[in-house]
């Protein structure tokens, strides 16, 4: 039994990368669309510009991992 455990622990951990990947992303969306529901109620200013972009470029690692992760 242990033997079979010891060779076959990289194909039986091989999924739980990916698994952890997606309830990171998942679990991150909420706070992503806080965020983004915050920024939208906030008074424009010079940063408001930079911190659209990385609300943009965090939807899309978020959206991209979750893809590969599932897909995976």
């Amino acid at each position: 039994m242990f033997e079979t455990a010891t060779v076959l622990k990289w194909p039986l951990f091989a999924p739980v990368i990916p698994r952890l990947a997606m309830m990171g992303f998942t679990f991150c969306q909420p706070f992503l669309l806080n965020r983004f529901i915050r920024f939208l109620q906030e008074r424009e200013n010079p940063e408001s510009v930079n911190v659209g972009y990385g609300l943009i470029a965090a939807y899309g690692v978020s959206f991209l991992g979750l893809a590969v992760s599932i897909g995976y």
